[in-house]
């Protein structure tokens, strides 16, 4: 598919192998450690709290940082692969020893400002895999199944559950394109059982519509759209949609995946779930 405002945009596609990582299975299943400094600021909470807060912080912080180390580290991970079914593959972080190098206040240099707890913990993350969910489930659905070029794409998506909704269309050549969020429609908070239609009266406002298109050469493409919807907002994409239109992942870089799967392996299994349709463009 193509997404296009008043005429059809040509994509330029820029290859860029991903990084791999030393880390051995061996050492993935041993844990790894990971060092990792917080603050919190005595705003309104007690002692107590600021140093529960800043461990906690400190403890989130490792366990992302881990959950990246096992991606690269089982295998060579690509954008492209948000395809696949990611709860068969993707493992959360558990800590397992904990030490505190570092905690105590410190006292900010700017005049009035709160006194800040710092603490530095030193953590073991070991990873386990994500269990099978049941019950917050979403349904994706596409106004047919095969496209003539040139043909108006239209996706449906609805939640069971009140949640975050994401949606990628993943090209025949790799390509991954961030349909929903999107700078015209940053709000991508959808209430249990509501329909959220891409593009929608919103974006046909500003011109903007989905077509079917095949890449240079071909006779046709087998392409798929895939929704993740989560119960907490997945930062990473707030900054990104802020670029482009849409935003844009390289198929063969690991930016896109590595960051979504970091921000799942921090919910629970029953806060998150995904579905992916498959299509057929022709000529």
């Amino acid at each position: 598919m193509k997404v296009y405002k008043a005429i059809a945009v040509v994509f330029v596609l820029c290859l860029i192998p991903a990084a791999t990582s030393a880390l051995t299975q061996t050492q993935e299943q041993d844990g790894i450690w990971v060092t990792k400094e917080a603050y919190v600021a005595l705003e309104g909470i007690t002692v107590q709290e600021a140093k529960d807060l800043a461990r906690q912080k400190a403890r989130d912080m490792a366990i992302e940082e881990a959950v990246g180390s096992f991606i690269k580290g089982s295998t060579i991970v690509y954008n492209y692969q948000l395809a696949e079914d990611i709860v068969s593959s993707l493992r959360r972080g558990i800590i397992v020893a904990e030490e505190v190098l570092n905690e105590g206040f410190v006292t900010p240099e700017g005049k009035g400002q709160s006194l800040v707890y710092n603490v530095t913990l030193r953590l073991k993350v070991k990873p386990v895999p994500i269990e099978g969910r049941k019950g917050f489930t979403v349904s994706l659905t596409l106004n047919r199944q095969v496209f003539r070029v040139g043909e108006n794409v239209e996706i449906r998506v609805k939640p069971t559950e009140d949640s975050y909704i994401y949606i990628f269309n993943i090209f025949q050549h790799d390509m991954v394109t961030l349909l929903i969020p999107n700078r015209h429609l940053t709000n991508n908070y959808v209430k249990a059982n509501t329909e959220l239609v891409f593009p929608g009266a919103g974006l046909n406002k500003h011109g903007i519509g989905l077509a079917a298109f095949l890449p240079a050469g071909a006779t046709r493409a087998t392409e798929r759209v895939k929704v993740i919807a989560t119960k907490k907002r997945i930062e990473f994409f707030d900054k990104e949609i802020k670029e482009a239109i849409f935003k844009e992942f390289d198929g063969r870089s690991d930016t896109l995946i590595v960051n979504i799967y970091q921000a799942l392996a921090l919910q629970e299994p029953a806060e998150w779930t995904e579905a992916v349709a498959v299509y057929e463009i022709r000529k």
